[in-house]
């Protein structure tokens, strides 16, 4: 398998990784969330249905007692013993549960109230005088129909909520029968006394509005927030809205989620740069196979990959190419006199001059020790033996090494395709040979100037 290794393919490989992994990751967070929160939605539903299955018990429970009452008022219209309705009021309060009080009015006065004490002032009262229930109770007795007033603030202290049941004979209005219920002892038997912290609660719907009444019980926010969930409460005569959202979002489950995330994306990150340091060291390697460690420029191995693809090139082209075989002059003695530490640096810079002198088309190699191997496509022998020259002037030219001068010169052997072989190793061993009979034709010394 190919491998890239230049540094922006690497990049992107590493990018789209990280980029796939990241993907992975916040699908898996997103379904994650999604069921946590079909979970969360599905609690509060069960939730908010108990609430409301309380609610209605309770209130039914409570209004019941003064639905028997308005019946038994309603079949003993005309033989009234107020000893009797006394004792039927005190029975039926001691079976109470949230009752604060039962009151019976006879057309619109208030004629009975149990329990008497505390209620002194509700005694007597004319309901034409009550302006604030005069609506509701003048609603309840046109339509007939039971009607569940509040919560409201009470005489008596506290808040309570009224079931009002219109009593008539025939066609006639009698008369009405009142129950008032502690709000906050219904509220507290429904599990609306705050003791369950998983969930916030509110109530809209004074006097059984439904969701256009005014709130009651919780916070009046909480009907806008986006996890809230609604739920309509069946009352006497309307219905109410209870508002159900819970207190936190998510719990230990949401922090589990969040990390298992932070560990997805910590991986994919460690993913990515174990996958960077791989290429790093892929490239590494393929340049150490491939490369001078000293020069950076072609090694022998990828010399004689490029001389072929040249070489195929060349019979599709129908053009010549040429290859110098490149040994330097003196080097030896530089080694010897200056050491290896200097000879490495002549190397350098020997390197760095033919690369510059040949065309960007031409390659430069390091075959080996002071020998070098250029390639030029598309040349003939002479602009070969042109070329030569130009290499041999810039390796002439002094190199200078800190404080000291140092010259060394270049032997060129020439080899052309097709005229001098028809493959590389035959190039190459007949350009060696053109090299070392030129360079015993000069035969040139090598200087060394210390400074003085």
């Amino acid at each position: 398998m190919h491998l890239p290794t230049s540094p922006l393919v690497m990049r992107v490989y590493c990018l789209l990784l990280l980029l796939i992994c990241g993907i992975v990751v916040e699908l898996f967070y997103q379904t994650g969330g999604q069921w946590l929160s079909s979970q969360r939605r599905i609690q509060t539903v069960t939730q908010a249905a108990a609430v409301r299955a309380r609610l209605e018990s309770e209130i039914t429970s409570a209004t019941a007692l003064g639905s028997g009452l308005a019946s038994y008022l309603t079949a003993r219209h005309d033989s009234q013993n107020p000893e009797e309705i006394d004792s039927v009021l005190a029975s039926l309060f001691r079976q109470s549960r949230h009752v604060r009080n039962f009151g019976v009015a006879m057309g619109y006065r208030i004629a009975f109230v149990y329990p008497p004490v505390g209620n002194e002032q509700a005694l007597g009262q004319d309901y034409h005088d009550l302006s604030e229930q005069w609506p509701l109770v003048e609603k309840t007795i046109e339509t007939r129909t039971p009607l569940m007033a509040g919560p409201l603030e009470l005489a008596q202290g506290g808040s309570g909520l009224i079931y009002r049941i219109p009593v008539y004979v025939g066609d006639q209005y009698w008369g009405m029968v009142s129950t008032v219920l502690d709000s906050s002892s219904v509220f507290a038997a429904a599990g609306l006394d705050g003791k369950d912290s998983r969930y916030a609660y509110a109530l809209r719907g004074a006097d059984a509005t439904g969701a256009s009444g005014a709130v009651f019980f919780g916070a009046a926010d909480l009907f806008d927030q986006q996890e809230t969930l609604g739920m309509d409460v069946d009352v006497p005569g309307g219905r109410w809205l209870l508002a159900v959202k819970p207190a936190q979002e998510g719990g230990a489950l949401e922090h589990w989620l969040l990390l298992g995330r932070l560990a997805g994306w910590t991986f994919s990150v460690l993913f990515a740069y174990l996958l960077w340091s791989w290429l790093l060291l892929h490239r590494r390697m393929a340049e150490l196979a491939l490369y001078d460690t000293l020069t950076g420029l072609p090694n022998r191995n990828l010399l004689m990959d490029r001389l072929s693809q040249m070489i195929h090139r060349a019979d599709r082209q129908g053009r010549p190419l040429s290859l110098l075989y490149i040994d330097l002059d003196g080097f030896k003695r530089v080694n010897d006199t200056l050491g290896h530490k200097v000879g490495d640096m002549v190397l350098l810079e020997v390197a760095t001059r033919l690369h510059t002198a040949l065309r960007r088309s031409d390659t430069v190699t390091r075959w080996g020790g002071d020998e070098f191997v250029a390639l030029l496509g598309s040349s003939d022998r002479e602009a070969a033996a042109a070329i030569a020259e130009n290499l041999c002037r810039a390796v002439d030219a002094p190199i200078q090494i800190g404080d000291q001068e140092v010259k060394v010169g270049a032997s060129v052997g020439i080899a052309v395709y097709p005229d001098d072989g028809d493959n590389a190793t035959a190039l190459m061993r007949l350009a060696d040979l053109r090299m070392y009979h030129q360079k015993e034709e000069r035969r040139r010394p090598v200087t060394a100037e210390q400074p003085a």
